[in-house]
C-alpha cells in the first residue's frame, strides 16, 4: 500500500509556516523592505491560498519577531514559488512599511542635477536687449552669434506618503516653488547666469542695449570708426521659481501607502538686462 510521503512543515496543515526572513533594507524614499520565506503544507493548492496585498506579516509570522506594520506588497511582482519534496511549497514574499521616522515629504531625500537647454527662449529674446543698427552691411542684433546652452538645475525628490499626491490640481503653489519655500527645501541654488557678448559695429552704426539698473534703453553711437562693443548680459531664473515637471506615485501593498518621486526644474526664461563693459576703441 502506497503511503503519502511525510510533508515538511506538516505540523501546520492549514496555513502558512514562517521559515525565515531577511534583513530589513530601506529605499531612498524611506520605505523599509523585508523578504520573508514561508511554507505551505499542500503544494498543489498554494496558488489558491496566497495572501492578498496589504496583508500584515503577522498572518505568516505571528510572534512579533517581525513588526506587524510590515504589509505584503505585489507592486513589483508576485511571490516566487518553489515546489519542494514532501508535496509542500515555499513562497518568498516582499513585505514593506513606511519608516516611522521618515513618513511624509518633510523627510524627503533631494538629489540635484543639471541639464543643458539649447532650446531656451533666451536665445530668441536677445534682440530685445542688445541691437545693432546702421553702418554698412553688418548683421543686426545677435542672430549671427547662434544659440548656446543654458545649464538649468533639476531636483529629484523621493519620499513616501500615506495618501496619493494630486497631479496638477489646486493653485500654482502646487506647480511652482520659490527658492527657499517649503516645497523647495534642499534644492540647489539657481543664481543668475552672466554671458559676455562682443558686437563689432561698422562706421556709422549704433548699439542700443537695455540697462537693468537704469531701467532704460541706452543708445551708443553712431561710431565713426569700426568699433567692438563688449557687454555682459544677465539671465535670471523664472520669477515663479521651480516648476514641477513630473510626479510619480507607486501604490504599495495595495494602496496602503505610496512611493513618490517628484522632478522639478527651474527655467531661465528671459534675459534681465545688459551691462556695458567697454568699447574698443573707446567711443568719443
Amino acid at each position: 500500500m502506497a503511503l503519502d510521503p511525510i510533508r515538511l512543515g506538516s505540523a501546520n496543515t492549514t496555513g502558512w509556516t514562517f521559515e525565515s526572513g531577511s534583513a530589513i533594507e530601506e529605499s531612498p524614499s524611506g520605505i523599509q523592505n523585508c523578504t520573508v520565506q514561508a511554507l505551505w503544507p499542500i503544494g498543489n493548492t498554494v496558488l489558491n491560498n496566497l495572501p492578498a496585498a496589504g496583508t500584515s506579516v503577522s498572518a505568516i509570522e505571528p510572534t512579533g519577531y517581525i513588526p506587524s506594520t510590515f504589509v505584503l506588497d505585489y507592486s513589483e511582482a508576485g511571490p516566487s514559488i518553489d515546489y519542494l519534496e514532501g508535496q509542500i511549497a515555499r513562497a518568498k514574499f516582499k513585505f514593506k512599511r513606511q519608516n516611522p521616522n521618515r513618513t511624509g515629504r518633510t523627510f524627503a531625500i533631494v538629489k540635484s542635477d543639471s541639464v543643458i537647454n539649447y532650446q531656451s527662449k533666451l536665445n530668441e529674446n536677445s534682440l530685445q536687449f542688445i541691437a545693432y543698427s546702421g553702418g554698412g552691411t553688418a548683421t543686426s542684433g545677435l542672430g549671427s552669434f547662434g544659440s548656446f546652452g543654458f545649464p538649468e538645475p533639476v531636483a529629484t525628490v523621493r519620499y513616501n506618503s500615506t495618501t496619493q499626491p494630486g497631479i496638477g490640481s489646486g493653485s500654482l503653489g502646487q506647480l511652482y516653488a520659490l527658492p527657499g519655500s517649503a516645497n523647495a527645501q534642499g534644492f540647489p541654488p539657481a543664481p543668475s547666469i552672466f554671458n559676455p557678448v562682443s558686437i563689432p559695429v561698422s562706421p556709422g552704426g549704433s548699439v542700443t542695449y537695455y540697462d537693468a539698473g537704469a531701467a532704460a534703453f541706452i543708445l551708443v553711437g553712431p561710431v565713426v570708426v569700426a568699433t567692438t562693443f563688449n557687454f555682459i548680459t544677465e539671465y535670471r531664473p523664472n520669477v515663479l521659481g521651480w516648476q514641477l515637471e513630473k510626479i510619480k506615485s507607486v501604490p504599495i501593498a495595495g494602496g496602503a501607502f505610496y512611493d513618490v518621486t517628484e522632478e522639478w526644474r527651474i527655467y531661465y526664461l528671459l534675459p534681465y538686462g545688459s551691462t556695458f563693459v567697454s568699447a574698443i576703441p573707446p567711443v568719443p
